[in-house]
């Protein structure tokens, strides 16, 4: 074991031996160790060395005490013979490396070497190895000029090292930890440079408004104390912020390679002409990068765009994006823009909390990304130019395809599209595709009748698939016959009205084909007309038609049999807008009033229960979650078997639930489907969709002139409105939701608005306001009786006084809460306090009480199956272990901390990853 004398000056001064404390004495004695510590191997003169603890004008006595000094410290560090007296003076022999000094100023070293060879992550490796050492003011408390002119040099070195490593992991990782970086420009308000790295910092975390204010506090500060304005550098800055400067991005983690193109479709027939002059956009012959390919509803215009795209997939090595852009979709219900670029920004490696807000710096990022690679785009069912603009990638790398019923002039005059016109299929390939379907010897043997079927479906390869499909289940019926049912069909007005020129035809193929479904069949493919889509599970359909799931599946394997429906990975179902489009017609026509309704109720019932049982187990522990009333009668609701089915089936009927929260009618299902979406959309990091959600949510709770929905409405939506950094607007609907539940007379909905203000608050850095708003969350718990709400204000209450460095009322509060909490069996906000007692005690120093305390904590969270508190608690927990130095131990714990993450897909998975790689 070694035993050799260590001394830690990085904090107050302390000499170890082994782990043994060597009492020193006196803070003067100390004073005089530390001086010459300071000059270890080298001799410093008595009179140099009495100046140095004393000052200019020492006392009488300084030569005699300093003896005195001198011998008392000889015996404490005994019996290394460490200090001696020279003709030169008094020398301290200590070996390189025994002072933490050393180790210190070794890393920072080594640390602003590997940053020049380039080596960020090594470099900041070091730097926190740097920082680790650190404990504290160089030799704290002690008196001296000589010291104290030596603690301002390392305190300034260890603020710039604090600038030089955040400033580093703003490059490699594009993000680093606020909480860390606040302390340091607390304790230096003026820094620029500092305060300028948390504005970015800050900005990049989607907290933009919190960013700009940190530049206005740091105004008011310099032209208050001194007189003089913020640097150009930092102006700069701030007038990028406000112009939301695409440049000032992170920049994405990793480049992906995302293959989003759907399947092939089977209604293809032979199209070499327009085939070449898509090739020719890509062998070199034509140097435009976005074509428009254009023709009537239901020519095959996505399959042959999706056949081509797979057939050329090879050439663009970074990707292939996707989208169905629902341009004519029957409802109305298009693909807005800025979803559609939030998803391929996902799609790319960009975590959902750190899209920009604005379509416009959505954009700009997504048109960053995909600088300088060979991506290929395809916008399908694209309605407009002004539909199509915002996703095109605006790089020469880059192809667009883009399907349309509309020419999109706008494009061909302003981006220099190429457009692709796409007829009706001559008699030849329309007879081709029939014969696949069909066989050759059966299309061969009734040529005329062959002609006459391609007539009647006026050549469109959906209606010719459609009549085919149904046509190979009934072998014994002549081509002949077929087309004689099919010409008998008739035009229905409101499917006329829905589609383009050659709808009656179109019509009189699906009319036959429809004719032929059973009964039940037949009805279920009406009800699933006004499905919002894109697409839809079984227990859907079964929910819409009132029918057992076995039965269900019967008629949705006949309907896509059919070709009446598309069958898509998954288990799950779509509709060309065609077929849905007569599928609505059918169903207006057939089906009575009050059917429809049913129908609309048990659909909107489906996804409200199915959304509720998900959160339930993503979030088992709301304390904000309202009951939903019994599902009518035929629902059915999906069941899951774990909480990663739960958030899958959440995040694949997205699009689905963001639609039916949009829906008119039956307000009070919709304002309560919001509030089951908002756990998930937050885990999920899909910020701009839960305050779309509940902006909708918010207009349905207002039209029912329901003011208890509206003031929980705007609650919720205030805590939305935070992430995405609107702190302004999140203030005034939280004032809002505060005055409603007022008048009310609800201390429980007060309490519930405090609270989320107070979160408000800390995200802002405004912490002692966030105290009064958990003193009156705690008040208002208190007026409504609410034990369980009293002991968890009690410990926001505490957390916020160990924000402000309060740690003793900090203490008092979580320990009254903990008991309170264990009184009740309250166990989930016993979680949370121990949570809070860990960081307390973390912050104190107190490291083996915070590991006690964090590790209760992540194992109530485990036993309530709440993956994401326990992983962010392991997070902490492996800091504290870090901050002990137990690395091993601290690695360990961010391990299972981030195998957790990328189990729930969480958005921070990158930041634990991040630790990891840059941990010594």
């Amino acid at each position: 074991m070694d035993v050799a004398l260590r001394f830690e000056l990085l904090g107050p001064l302390r000499a170890r031996r082994g782990e043994s404390v060597v009492r020193l004495g006196s803070a003067q004695r100390q004073a005089v160790l530390a001086t010459l510590l300071l000059r270890p191997n080298r001799p410093f003169g008595r009179d140099r060395l009495i100046r140095a603890v004393w000052g200019e004008e020492p006392p009488a006595y300084a030569v005699n005490q300093l003896q005195k000094h001198v011998s008392a410290l000889r015996s404490a560090l005994a019996p290394d013979r460490l200090l001696s007296w020279t003709e030169h003076g008094y020398v301290l022999a200590v070996p390189p490396g025994r002072r933490d000094l050393d180790e210190f100023e070794r890393q920072v070293a080594a640390g602003r070497a590997l940053r020049r060879d380039g080596d960020l992550a090594g470099a900041l490796a070091a730097w926190r190895a740097a920082l680790d050492v650190w404990r504290g003011p160089f030799c704290d408390g002690l008196p001296g000029l000589y010291l104290a002119a030596e603690r301002h040099r390392l305190d300034e070195l260890r603020l710039a090292l604090a600038a030089d490593r955040v400033e580093t992991e703003l490059e490699l990782h594009g993000r680093v930890e606020i909480d860390e970086l606040r302390p340091i420009v607390a304790e230096h308000p003026a820094d620029e440079r500092l305060r300028g790295l948390l504005m970015l910092a800050l900005y990049r975390d989607g907290r933009r408004e919190a960013a700009l204010a940190e530049f206005r506090r740091l105004t008011r500060l310099l032209r208050d104390e001194l007189g003089v304005e913020p640097t150009a550098a930092l102006q700069r800055l701030h007038r990028r912020m406000l112009d939301a400067d695409p440049g000032l991005d992170a920049p994405a983690a990793a480049r992906v390679a995302p293959a989003q193109l759907p399947p092939g479709l089977p209604e293809f027939v032979n199209r070499a002409d327009e085939l070449d002059r898509l090739d020719a956009l890509v062998d070199g012959r034509d140097r435009a990068t976005v074509a428009v390919l254009a023709g009537t509803a239901g020519v095959g215009k996505t399959s042959l765009a999706v056949r081509w795209a797979h057939g050329v997939r090879a050439r663009f090595p970074d990707g292939q994006l996707y989208a169905d852009l629902r341009g004519f979709d029957p409802d109305g219900e298009q693909a807005d823009p800025g979803e559609v670029v939030r998803d391929f920004l996902i799609a790319l490696a960009v975590p959902a909390h750190a899209v920009p807000p604005a379509l416009t710096g959505q954009t700009a990022l997504y048109r960053s990304l995909l600088a300088g690679r060979r991506m290929l785009v395809l916008l399908d069912n694209a309605r407009s130019s002004e539909q199509v603009r915002p996703l095109l990638p605006g790089t020469p790398g880059c192809l667009t395809l883009v399907t349309s019923r509309n020419d999109l002039t706008g494009l061909v005059v302003a981006e220099g599209a190429r457009p692709v016109a796409l007829d009706l299929p001559g008699y030849a390939a329309a007879r081709l595709l029939l014969r696949a379907r069909l066989g050759a010897e059966r299309v061969a043997a009734e040529p005329g009748a062959v002609t006459t079927l391609i007539g009647a479906c006026a050549r469109l390869p959906l209606a010719l698939a459609v009549v085919a499909a149904r046509a190979v289940t009934r072998p014994g019926l002549s081509l002949g016959q077929v087309a004689e049912e099919v010409r008998e069909g008739f035009a229905a007005p409101a499917f006329v009205a829905s589609v383009e020129d050659r709808s009656a035809d179109v019509r009189a193929a699906f009319d036959w084909s429809y004719r032929q479904l059973s009964p039940p069949t037949a009805r279920l493919f009406r009800l699933l007309g006004p499905h919002p889509g894109p697409g839809f599970g079984v227990a859907a359909a079964a929910s819409l038609a009132a029918q057992p799931v076995a039965a269900t599946r019967r008629a949705l394997a006949e309907l896509a049999g059919a070709h009446l429906i598309g069958e898509r990975a998954g288990g799950r179902f779509e509709l060309h807008d065609l077929l849905r489009a007569y599928a609505i017609g059918r169903h207006r026509d057939e089906d009575p009033v009050a059917d429809r309704e049913a129908a609309s109720i048990r659909l909107l019932d489906h996804y409200l229960h199915s959304a509720h049982e998900a959160d339930m187990l993503l979030k088992p522990h709301r304390d904000d979650r309202s009951p939903v009333e019994g599902a009518a009668a035929g629902v059915t609701v999906a069941a899951f078997a774990d909480r990663r089915e739960a958030a899958g089936w959440l995040a694949g009927e997205r699009p689905v639930l963001l639609a039916m929260a949009r829906h008119r009618g039956h307000e009070d299902k919709v304002v309560r489907l919001a509030w089951t979406m908002v756990s998930f959309l937050d885990y999920a990091g899909h910020w701009q969709d839960k305050v779309d959600v509940l902006t909708s949510a918010l207009a349905a709770a207002t039209r029912l002139d329901d003011p208890s929905l509206r003031a929980e409405t705007r609650r919720m939506l205030g805590s939305a409105l935070v992430r995405l950094g609107r702190f302004g607007e999140a203030a005034a609907e939280l004032e809002s939701a505060l005055a409603l539940f007022a008048r009310l007379g609800d201390p429980g909905g007060r309490a519930r608005v405090h609270r989320t203000a107070a979160w408000v608050l800390e995200r802002q850095g405004r912490d002692r306001e966030a105290l009064d708003r958990a003193r009156l969350a705690l008040a208002s718990h208190r007026e409504a009786g609410n034990d369980a709400g009293v002991g968890r204000a009690l410990n926001a209450v505490g957390w916020f006084h160990a924000r402000l460095g309060d740690h003793r009322r900090a203490l008092a509060r979580c320990a009254a809460a903990l008991d309170r909490q264990r009184r009740i069996g309250d166990r989930f906000g016993e979680a949370e306090t121990l949570d809070s007692l860990g960081y307390i005690h973390r912050r104190l120093g107190s490291y083996p009480a915070a590991e006690v305390h964090y590790r209760r904590a992540a194992g109530l969270y485990r036993e309530f199956g709440d993956r994401f508190n326990e992983a962010d608690t392991l997070v902490s927990l492996g800091d504290t272990c870090r901050e002990d130095g137990r690395l091993g131990a601290a690695r360990d714990c961010w391990r299972e901390a981030l195998e957790i993450f990328e189990f729930l897909e969480h958005p921070e998975t990158a930041a634990v990853r991040d630790r990891l790689l840059t941990a010594p």
